[in-house]
């Protein structure tokens, strides 16, 4: 497992539509995407449905350029479903 201290971005797919591309800045910690760590972000959107795809990746600035992902889960406050999207990078 490896952190970053890189600018990551993550663009969620859905029957809907998407969300673009969104920065996440605001972790439930003071540091982000420490190695071993798991981070929870505040997206806001609007509902776009079932969601089928994400794509997510950093700017490779910085320290951590070989950063693993395990995975993303991602929680509908409409439909309170969780989507886990397993990335295994």
């Amino acid at each position: 497992n490896a952190g970053t201290e890189a600018e990551v971005c993550l663009c969620v797919y859905g029957e809907r539509g998407d969300t673009g591309a969104r920065q996440l800045l605001r972790s439930h910690k003071p540091k982000r995407f420490l190695k071993g760590e798991t981070d929870i972000f505040a997206v806001e959107a609007v509902h776009l449905g079932q969601l089928y795809k994400i794509v997510i990746g950093h700017n490779g600035l910085g320290s951590g350029n070989g950063w693993f992902l395990d995975k993303v889960v991602i929680k509908d406050p409409v439909t309170d479903l969780d989507y886990t999207f397993l990335c295994h990078r």
